[in-house]
């Protein structure tokens, strides 16, 4: 028995295929084969440089890194400040954005969400006239969680232009901070008798942060 082959197609609508008998063939006898469109979307992202005044980067790089798409750039809106991937398939992409003067990130982004994704970077090469900022922290000794942090711990720089800067701890929060450092490596150490630590550090981005773990000489 031959059977005619009824093909419906709408836009943005399954691709149904409907096999249906010839004349003496009742309803229960229809069947019917559904095919469905792989679902597809667009990723958005914006890129910032900065995440105290959400400075924008025009001209970051943003790759895809896995699966089908490897290898596709995204392309740059300059009215709105957004990168955009299209017809990526549904679900999540991990790509990799990078500029100049910044280290770079790698994400795992939803395709096909509304709001574009935020994607910050960490600048490595300072502003003129920028300084740099290091942040430490010191365990207790013997802390089983590393949540317990020493007080009143000297922290000083050993070496350079400013050997013997030193700062004390904020009790508040428990963190040690130098402020105004030029980009460079210098040696710091943290004391707190009969306990300290020394350790070579390189200042490279606009805040570095440190934990000491200091223990008896």
């Amino acid at each position: 028995m031959r059977k005619r082959i009824l093909v419906g197609l709408a836009a943005s609508a399954p691709l149904v295929i409907r096999f249906v008998g010839n004349t003496g063939c009742d309803k229960s006898s229809r069947s019917s084969l559904v095919i469905k469109k792989e679902q597809r979307g667009d990723l958005r992202a914006i890129v910032f440089g900065d995440t105290t005044h959400k400075q924008m980067l025009p001209d970051a790089r943003l790759e895809v890194i896995d699966g089908p798409a490897t290898g596709q750039l995204a392309t740059f809106d300059a009215a709105s400040g957004i990168y955009r991937f299209d017809n990526l398939a549904a679900g999540f992409v991990r790509v990799r954005a990078s500029a100049s003067a910044f280290e770079p990130v790698e994400q795992e982004i939803a395709v096909g969400t509304e709001v574009p994704r935020e994607v910050v970077l960490t600048r490595t090469v300072p502003l003129p006239g920028s300084t740099h900022q290091l942040s430490g922290m010191v365990p207790q000794p013997g802390s089983s969680t590393g949540h317990a942090f020493l007080i009143g711990v000297k922290v000083e720089i050993l070496d350079g232009p400013l050997a013997g800067v030193f700062t004390f701890t904020d009790e508040g929060a428990g963190i040690y901070v130098l402020q105004s450092l030029p980009p460079g490596v210098m040696r710091v150490r943290a004391s707190s008798e009969p306990m300290s630590e020394t350790v070579s550090i390189e200042i490279s981005a606009l805040s570095t942060q440190l934990i000491f773990h200091i223990a008896s000489q």
